[in-house]
């Protein structure tokens, strides 16, 4: 019986394949990561003008009302900014993170269904491991997916162990911005890493259908 799959003429494989069509679209997800990367940015600079605040480091903020308020407006956009933009930035990687997966389940055996790939970022206690093992499989095994999960969990784990602790004086008030601050640096960490695994991802995908699309050119009668 002939090969089906050769019946279908090579260009028109890769012009589809090869544009990463089916695996989503690359640059989808990095508009999303961006967007999570400026509202997290903008919650690390308010936390920043309240560690100097504390600290007494910038004269002029802390003579003045004006550094409190300014550093109070920012901390309520950054609230509200936060939530809209990992909604938002969320939904368009896990569109491209599913789809990539499912590319990859086309041409390859993998370990975890597709369904996984949308599954893996909500269920809870999954949500901690399945992603980066799914993200390893796209990406072929890069050393970078270790850091950017590590960094994801710590920076995120931080800010939720924070929203728990209610400093009860000046000084914990101090630590805690700091410690803030310093959560949202790994998370823009995670997030820059998470950029360019999305970028390697999608040069695996275009390679191999190339590669197919070349072997299917060569086989056409």
């Amino acid at each position: 019986m002939a090969d089906i799959s050769l019946q279908q003429h090579p260009d028109s494989y890769g012009r589809g394949a090869a544009s990463g069509a089916d695996a989503g679209n690359k640059y989808v997800a990095q508009a999303g990561l961006a967007l999570i990367a400026a509202a997290v940015a903008l919650d690390a600079v308010a936390f920043f003008i309240d560690v100097l605040i504390g600290l007494r480091m910038v004269e002029g903020l802390t003579r003045s009302e004006i550094g409190f308020a300014y550093s109070s407006s920012l901390s309520r956009a950054s609230n509200l900014a936060i939530p809209a933009a990992v909604a938002l930035g969320g939904a368009a990687f896990v569109w491209w993170f599913q789809g990539a997966y499912r590319h990859r389940a086309a041409r390859k055996a993998t370990r975890f269904k597709p369904a996984w790939a949308v599954l893996g970022w909500v269920v809870p206690g999954l949500n901690l491991f399945r992603p980066p093992q799914m993200m390893s499989e796209i990406t072929g095994r890069s050393p970078l997916v270790a850091p950017w999960w590590t960094f994801w969990a710590i920076g995120g784990l931080s800010h939720v162990a924070l929203r728990l602790i209610t400093p009860s004086v000046q000084r914990g008030w101090v630590y805690w911005q700091t410690a803030a601050f310093i959560a949202n640096l790994v998370l823009l960490a995670s997030l820059a890493l998470a950029f360019t695994l999305v970028n390697e991802a999608q040069v695996r995908i275009e390679s191999t259908a190339t590669r197919r699309s070349e072997a299917m050119r060569r086989h056409w009668p």
